[in-house]
């Protein structure tokens, strides 16, 4: 199973929610969820990670701006997601 958690500011910034929700008509292991952080990314992602009952066990890809990549891996830290289970990327 794929979840994608899209976090953004305002409901304008998910410029592909309509591909994404394709996929989820289209497979039935794929689940989208768009979501709006408004100031605080760290908010959205932990409301995100509440219907997720083991996240050390999940793998998560993570991109965006450096400070919000760096919010996203701390709180997953926090939570318990080792190292290995950690992919993150940010623009230069």
């Amino acid at each position: 199973p794929i979840e994608l958690h899209w976090i953004a500011a305002q409901a304008g910034e998910h410029y592909l929610a309509n591909l994404c929700r394709a996929w989820e008509d289209a497979m039935d292991e794929f689940r989208f969820a768009p979501l709006e952080s408004g100031a605080s990314p760290r908010t959205a992602l932990a409301a995100a990670l509440e219907s997720c009952p083991d996240p050390a066990a999940r793998d998560f890809y993570v991109a965006g701006s450096t400070e919000a990549v760096a919010a996203a891996r701390a709180l997953l830290e926090e939570r318990g997601v080792p190292a290995p289970h950690l992919a993150c990327w940010s623009p230069r």
